[in-house]
């Protein structure tokens, strides 16, 4: 998904605002703001390349996910179902 938000970024024509969120969140993610800053500057970021799918990501990972969302992988943990054997 991450490669599809880029290339809408970059398809767009890009503004000196967008540009500078975009640099923002960059900044961010390599310093040691909080994530859900980062989070709500994606969101602006979202909103201005009009893109949907990014918009209702970040809205999820801001706000949580239904139990009827469809989970990105990396949200899921799997486990391995285990018994003990008792002598």
């Amino acid at each position: 998904m991450f490669k599809e938000i880029l290339n809408s970024f970059k398809n767009k024509q890009r503004n000196e605002k967008t540009t500078s969120v975009f640099d923002k969140i960059q900044d961010d993610i390599l310093g040691a703001t909080d994530l859900s800053l980062i989070l709500r500057k994606a969101k602006v970021l979202a909103y201005k390349l009009k893109n949907q799918e990014f918009k209702d990501w970040v809205e999820h990972e801001l706000n949580g996910y239904d139990e009827n969302d469809l989970l990105p992988e990396y949200r899921k943990i799997y486990t391995l179902k285990t018994r003990a054997i008792v002598y």
